[in-house]
């Protein structure tokens, strides 16, 4: 799928979020960041609306939670670089 995306939230530190926008359905992901003593603790949230909203969703989801869980391995190897 291709996206139009947006980052529409940075608050560095504490949050980062972007909207994005492919075929009719609307998304919005966020990542709220939390010091820790060992780094940071990071929660993703994310909202889609409108087209085939809960069909994307029955058949990428799989898909979703991988890129998250990629995109959390990868910023947790940026601190051991």
């Amino acid at each position: 799928m291709h996206f139009e995306c947006t980052v529409v939230e940075y608050e560095p530190f504490e949050r980062i979020a972007w909207r994005g926008k492919t075929g009719g359905v609307d998304m919005y992901h966020a990542w709220l960041i939390t010091p820790c003593t060992q780094g940071c603790h990071i929660i993703t949230e994310s909202t889609q609306r409108g087209g085939l909203r809960w069909l994307t969703g029955m058949f990428v989801k799989k898909q979703v939670d991988t890129y998250h869980q990629h995109w959390l391995e990868t910023l947790a190897a940026q601190k051991k670089s």
